[in-house]
């Protein structure tokens, strides 16, 4: 249903864009099928992500940043976004313009909106930060959520604080999105800062549950990168280490293993 009304929605700005003068040439309508792809995902059925256009195959179809649960399968969906408007700026903005007007839309649900900011947030380079805080003014935490994760990534310490703040919290649903947010980029002071979740008996289970897989992530993929390794990778692998000696805490033993094998 969300796919069929996104298509709708595209295939009427599409009208309108030739009603005002656009063109029509088939460049144009495959422009506007990939934009409903990137938003509500396509029946295509795949295997691996490198047979969609979107980036992302989850559980048989080519996924769509609101037709997907899976954060990795929505983030994915974003990064071969970039690509694409990277190869064609044009397609950028009638994308851009695009999620615009669907953000504008407030009959749609929370997680919708959440998604559709997520999205916006790594497309849009240069978006007016007014208005990005103006959609986190609202009684919905993950739509806030998502609106500080990506006023963090522009550099709002508060925003940064405010993640931190809610990682640590007792609500273990949004402490653990908050851990995701924190584990979008790799660098010392978010290393730090996951390190102290990780090890934090403070913290919930699923917090850091989290933590632990993103550093773990991280130094599976710094340990696959040739030359000098950066302080922070020789810190989580530390953290990683006392983790799996604390015999108070096998759940999350098998996660924290994973990044350092074959360290020695």
């Amino acid at each position: 249903m969300i796919r069929t009304l996104l298509r709708w929605f595209v295939a009427g700005c599409g009208l309108l864009w030739v009603a005002c003068g656009g063109s029509a040439d088939p460049s144009t309508a495959l422009q506007e099928a990939t934009i409903a792809d990137f938003l509500a995902g396509s029946s295509v059925r795949c295997m691996l992500d490198e047979e969609c256009d979107t980036g992302a195959c989850y559980q048989g179809r080519c996924a769509g940043v609101l037709t997907t649960d899976a954060l990795w399968a929505q983030r994915q969906v974003g990064r071969r976004l970039v690509e694409r408007i990277q190869e064609n700026p044009e397609f950028g903005d009638k994308f851009i313009a695009t999620l615009r007007e669907a953000l504008r839309d407030e009959t749609r649900s929370a997680t919708q909106r959440s998604r559709l900011i997520a999205l916006f947030a790594v497309v849009d380079r240069t978006p007016d930060l007014q208005w990005l805080k103006g959609l986190g003014q609202t009684d919905e935490p993950l739509v806030h959520l998502r609106v500080r994760e990506a006023l963090a990534n522009r550099g709002d310490l508060l925003a940064a604080q405010e993640l931190s703040t809610i990682a640590r919290g007792k609500s273990e649903p949004l402490a653990m999105f908050a851990v995701s947010a924190i584990g979008t980029v790799a660098n010392g002071e978010n290393v730090d800062l996951l390190a102290a979740i990780a090890l934090g008996l403070e913290c919930t289970h699923g917090a850091r549950l989290a933590a632990v897989r993103h550093l773990s992530r991280w130094c599976i993929e710094e340990r696959a990168n040739d030359g000098d390794k950066p302080k922070w990778f020789f810190f989580a692998v530390d953290t990683l280490k006392k983790i799996i000696a604390d015999t108070a805490v096998p759940y999350l033993h098998f996660d924290a293993m994973l990044g350092v094998e074959h360290l020695g």
